[in-house]
């Protein structure tokens, strides 16, 4: 398996390390600057939903199947901040999120970030099950450290920073809950500023495959991502 050497990995860890706090960076001076100036008063809807998740990754790679015990899935976090397009059927967001796996002779740090746009199937304020489909690019940034035990040869660790990018396809549907309790409803909207709170199921297919011939590995971050969340809509 070719690694890189040690003036390329730190080469491209730096340049991959440039991208992460400038989408960071971005993120948060265009959708958490206005939401936090603006979310603790009441006032009329402002098109921007916040949105936490967490979920099950499960990877296509025989690799993490092989190196985790047979798990072939992943606990995998993240946020996600979209602006709502007038009546709130077009979404368009930027997210990120952060996996960790490791057993005695394997290591996987996983950041990915995905900009997305849904089409959400919402034809009333009040409607309680809101279905949709979306599409987007994904750029996934990643540590592996690597084990390997030969027990006539001393004990050798391979350490590997790399990225992949690529594309996804998902569909879910989100559960209105203000429906269960409108006065609780009411009430976090004149605390909060959140107009709706929804319960958010996904499915979402991630093509990773998409990297530099230079920096290839067995690595594969592709695979079905599975995952619950809740969605604030301000």
């Amino acid at each position: 398996m070719p690694f890189l050497s040690k003036k390329e990995n730190n080469e491209l860890m730096r340049k991959d390390y440039r991208f992460i706090k400038w989408f960071v960076w971005t993120f948060f001076c265009i959708f958490c600057l206005p939401l936090i100036c603006f979310a603790a008063s009441p006032s009329p809807r402002r098109n921007i939903s916040f949105e936490t998740r967490w979920g099950y990754y499960v990877m296509d790679s025989s690799k993490f199947e092989e190196s985790v015990f047979g798990r072939k899935y992943g606990i995998l976090g993240g946020v996600k901040v979209n602006l709502e397009l007038p009546k709130q059927f077009l979404q368009i967001g930027i997210g990120s999120g952060y996996m960790r796996e490791h057993e005695p002779f394997y290591y996987l740090y996983n950041i990915p970030l995905e900009a997305t746009i849904n089409i959400r199937l919402k034809f009333s304020p009040e409607q309680v099950i809101v279905p949709y489909i979306g599409g987007g690019a994904d750029y996934s940034y990643f540590k592996q450290y690597d084990t390997h035990q030969d027990p006539n040869a001393p004990v050798t660790t391979l350490s590997l920073h790399n990225h992949r990018s690529g594309y996804h396809f998902n569909a879910g549907f989100q559960l209105l809950l203000n429906r269960l309790s409108p006065k609780a409803a009411q009430q976090f909207d004149r605390k909060f500023g959140v107009n709706a709170t929804y319960l958010t199921f996904e499915a979402r297919y991630t093509d990773l495959t998409n990297f530099d011939s230079l920096k290839v590995n067995e690595t594969d971050l592709s695979g079905w991502f599975y995952y619950m969340g809740l969605l604030f809509e301000f």
